[in-house]
């Protein structure tokens, strides 16, 4: 039959075998028939899915077209295109789906109408677009800042120059790297006591009757170089502001 209703499920189910059913369906290759026809028979079924007026809508990954078409009903007769218009909105009829390939056999549980439908393409996730990458704004930076800044650095520099030139240059810790010398910061944190030890051991003896008084710097010295810091300092605090 070409087209027929399936407005009232049940009342004419399908009294044939699967096997019989199954080949009725040329266009499906015979090693799948003979496999849907073998798991329909054992109950063997890919998932249970519900069938509305306008639906066939399960819980696993893949979709179904609404059409249900080649459906059995009693023991020989085939109806190409079944309709089931008259349904209530609110009904449904649970039924097993099987698969073999890209042909999906279904079977309504009120009547064992075998039938077919389609599957649907598996969907294509959307991936998310990337979040946009937001460039960092750059701080203007005044050319007066940076003449300051000059000008600052120059003073720290002369101050520092004329701190060093007061210190005499006989003393061990006037020349950093020197040969003969100590390294002041060693000597102070601790780091380099057997080059202290070897210094004081190996030195002139005829150096403490020839010592002279070492000057302490000027106060204008330590002065300048506090007045350098303290502009750094405060340059740097304005820089940050």
């Amino acid at each position: 039959m070409p087209r027929c209703s399936w407005d009232r499920p049940g009342r004419n189910p399908y009294r044939g075998t699967p096997a019989a059913a199954m080949s009725r369906y040329p266009d499906i290759p015979e090693p799948q028939r003979r496999i849907l026809a073998e798991r329909i028979a054992r109950g063997q079924m890919d998932e249970m899915v519900d069938i509305s007026r306008d639906a066939i809508t399960g819980k696993g990954k893949h979709g179904y077209e609404s059409e249900i078409r080649d459906m059995h009903f009693a023991a020989r007769t085939v109806c190409g295109e079944v309709t089931r218009s008259k349904w209530a909105p609110e009904r449904l009829e649970p039924a097993a789906i099987y698969c073999e390939g890209e042909h999906c056999i279904i079977v309504p549980k009120i009547c064992n109408n075998i039938s077919r439908i389609t599957r649907k393409p598996p969907a294509v996730v959307q991936a998310k677009p990337l979040p946009k990458l937001v460039k960092p704004k750059l701080r203007h930076i005044d050319p007066g800042q940076i003449e300051e800044a000059e000008e600052i650095d120059g003073e720290l520099t002369d101050a520092l120059a004329a701190l060093g030139e007061e210190v005499p240059a006989d003393m061990p810790f006037a020349h950093v790297g020197a040969p003969g010398t100590v390294d002041m910061m060693d000597f102070i944190s601790g780091k380099d006591d057997g080059d202290v030890g070897r210094f004081l051991h190996n030195r002139d003896p005829n150096l403490d009757r020839d010592m002279t008084p070492v000057p302490v710097p000027e106060p204008s010295a330590w002065l300048m170089l506090l007045s350098g810091i303290g502009l750094l300092g405060a340059w740097r605090l304005r820089r940050q502001g």
